[in-house]
């Protein structure tokens, strides 16, 4: 029997899908939703208010995203103004007397994790000036932010748009290097494990603290950014801390200049799951995100094929990995034959483009060594000891000129994945990302959840 999945509504008999839907990753007529858990807005640090924020996915035809501020939730509880980033108390609080959530100060002075003018001028070219709440105390003009809830009655369209509760975990170790991880559909958040020695350590310990927090909830947890700022997280951390499940794939852009024998995020990829697969771990999946802080767009975002559009059926659909990231590119079915262990990756082409789709694997008894690098600091690039990998341990099995291919597993294969690249894409100077393209998730002979 072949597991399957399908990306547009089929037209069968009832028999016939009750025969797919028992041997497949997906419930019959499932289709593909395109979303973003990864954003920001003025409720940390990024520059759109989230009126604008969250209207500009829904106009640019997502499904569904997050807003994922740093270490808060979007809640009504007045707050005046204490967020990441902006610590301003007015002298005269009693003018915010029976007000609920965050006041936010607009201040002249522009910079990170400001609210200025300039946010507010792109507010009103969307919505009504009226609808801003604002008043100004102590001679500082104050905007309240809209809580999830007000939010979600906002935009939120049951089958066409969805808005998912979340926040990023933002913080790092005693020598400075960051550890951003993401809980998406949470409600409740709890303090960063600062300071620590490693960021292994401080990975395990919000893994067991959110494990305490929101036991009972479908809640999804992954790793952010691995690159960033500086090669911060090694793929030696994910391959001990396997319970790692999700990982930002297109969210990775280096602050500084690639070292010349730093890993790249897909290297990143093979090396973790390689070494997962030849211990009898458990595969590392693939999101895709913006990490959007501005206005511009086109960072990357995912594809998941699920049966509808809720947080439960996205989140069923992620953690059997029937999804896909792009940055650009557009697939129209991706599926897996169990029986051939074979790859099978169709594209939704663009005219006056070509298309390459390269299937990559990692081979069974690869070299795992790795060197470790001293980078020392140089300006303000931070030092690093790098973990140094073989770019051959990334064997690209078969390339295929057009819109459609297939590759089978060999048996030599620990898995097997897919990248498709478009005529113009090219790396990024420092992401180290073809842009535009997409990559589906990996593919192991026997395909569990």
């Amino acid at each position: 029997m072949k597991t399957m999945r399908f990306s547009t509504l089929l037209s069968v008999v009832t028999l016939v899908c009750l025969t797919i839907h028992s041997s497949s990753h997906l419930p019959c007529h499932a289709e593909w939703f395109k979303g973003n858990l990864h954003t920001h807005s003025q409720w940390s640090d990024g520059q759109p208010m989230p009126e604008w924020s969250i209207a500009d996915y829904k106009e640019r035809g997502y499904h569904f995203i997050c807003p994922s501020d740093h270490n808060i939730i979007q809640t009504d509880d007045l707050n005046v103004c204490h967020l990441f980033g902006t610590n301003y108390t007015p002298a005269d609080m009693s003018a915010f007397e029976g007000e609920t959530s965050t006041w936010k100060p607009v201040l002249e002075k522009g910079g990170w994790a400001r609210l200025t003018e300039d946010a507010l001028k792109k507010y009103e070219e969307k919505f009504s000036a009226d609808s801003l709440q604002t008043k100004v105390v102590d001679g500082v003009k104050f905007v309240r932010l809209k809580p999830f809830k007000e939010l979600e009655a906002q935009f939120a369209e049951p089958g066409k748009f969805l808005l998912i509760p979340g926040y990023e975990q933002t913080g790092g170790t005693k020598d400075g290097t960051q550890l951003h991880m993401n809980f998406i559909n949470v409600t409740k958040t709890f303090p960063y494990f600062s300071g620590e020695e490693s960021v292994g350590t401080i990975l395990q310990k919000t893994m067991e603290e959110g494990e305490k927090l929101y036991a009972g909830e479908n809640y999804l947890f992954f790793l952010n950014h691995p690159l960033w700022r500086f090669y911060d997280v090694s793929p030696e951390v994910l391959i001990e801390q396997d319970a790692v499940r999700h990982f930002e794939l297109t969210n990775n852009g280096l602050t500084y200049d690639p070292h010349p024998n730093g890993w790249s995020p897909e290297l990143f990829w093979d090396v973790v799951n390689g070494a997962r697969l030849s211990q009898g771990k458990q595969l590392l999946y693939a999101i895709g995100s913006d990490d959007r802080h501005g206005y511009s767009h086109g960072g990357g975002w995912m594809y998941v094929n699920a049966d509808e559009l809720t947080t439960d059926a996205i989140f069923a659909a992620i953690h059997r990995g029937d999804s896909y990231c792009s940055n650009g590119v557009e697939l129209e079915d991706v599926s897996f034959d169990s029986e051939t262990k074979t790859l099978r990756v169709k594209v939704k082409p663009e005219e006056g483009f070509d298309y390459r789709i390269e299937f990559i694997g990692v081979k069974k008894g690869f070299d795992a060594k790795h060197e470790v690098i001293q980078s020392d600091r140089k300006g303000d690039q931070p030092a690093r000891q790098i973990d140094s990998y073989a770019k051959e341990i990334s064997v690209v099995l078969k390339v295929v000129e057009g819109v459609e291919g297939e590759c089978a597993l060999g048996e030599d294969d620990l898995f097997i994945r897919a990248r498709v690249l478009r005529s113009d894409s090219q790396f990024s100077p420092r992401g180290q990302l073809h842009r535009p393209a997409a990559w589906t998730q990996p593919y192991v002979s026997e395909q569990k959840p």
